[in-house]
């Protein structure tokens, strides 16, 4: 699931739940109800709430033995710097059921996860770094890479891109998702192309100004 970014001036707990349940296919998430049971009559609450959200999520996790929940954008999480109530629902729903939570986004994970001491003891940080060119090694795995989306190719024309994969990952950051977001551009004004002709047009028109790669390279 995608954290929720949608303009409240603060956490959409109902929205971010929302999500995982949709994504999960469970049924009937708008008809979620809270209900208490008095005098052998169940009674459900007129309106979805959080809490029978959250009951449902813990009560999917569980009965389908869900082993990971991937959250990515998570920085959306942590934007309205009430990090110590975020993370202790971040660290309840992890303690629910036996789903590991992964959590994808900035740097500004790594601050929260190493000043939080519950976090810091019970999680893990992976760190995936930009690919190089002064390492041979990364230089060679690029390459793979680049090959690997060439051989995907949706048209019948499939552009040599390994001929130039320093070039590609000088524009692309040293970065695969920048890569395939470059090269899924690339396709997609190919395939609009008469009889899907490549042309190097294609490919420059996908590339960012050296003003912008400039700005991200800055801030990465």
């Amino acid at each position: 699931v995608k954290a929720p970014a949608n303009g409240e001036k603060s956490l959409s707990w109902t929205s971010f739940y929302n999500r995982i349940l949709n994504a999960a296919n469970e049924p009937a998430v708008d008809a979620k109800r809270e209900f208490e049971i008095n005098g052998g009559i169940m009674k459900f609450s007129s309106k979805t709430t959080v809490h029978a959200l959250r009951d449902a999520i813990e009560s999917m996790l569980t009965a389908r033995k869900v082993k990971v929940v991937i959250v990515d954008e998570a920085f959306h999480l942590l934007r309205f710097k009430n990090y110590t109530a975020v993370m202790d629902t971040i660290k309840s729903l992890a303690d629910c059921s036996i789903a590991k939570l992964i959590l994808i986004g900035d740097y500004s994970l790594v601050d929260v996860a190493s000043e939080y001491g519950q976090v810091a003891r019970r999680s893990e940080i992976l760190h995936y770094k930009r690919y190089h060119h002064s390492k041979p090694r990364h230089r060679k795995e690029f390459e793979r890479i680049i090959q690997r989306l060439q051989n995907n190719w949706p048209c019948a024309e499939a552009p040599n891109f390994t001929a130039i994969s320093e070039e590609l990952m000088d524009v692309s950051l040293g970065s695969v998702g920048f890569l395939k977001s470059l090269l899924t551009k690339t396709a997609l004004l190919q395939m609009k192309a008469k009889d899907e002709k490549f042309s190097m047009k294609h490919l420059s028109k996908s590339v960012k100004s050296k003003k912008l790669l400039a700005t991200i390279e800055r801030e990465t």
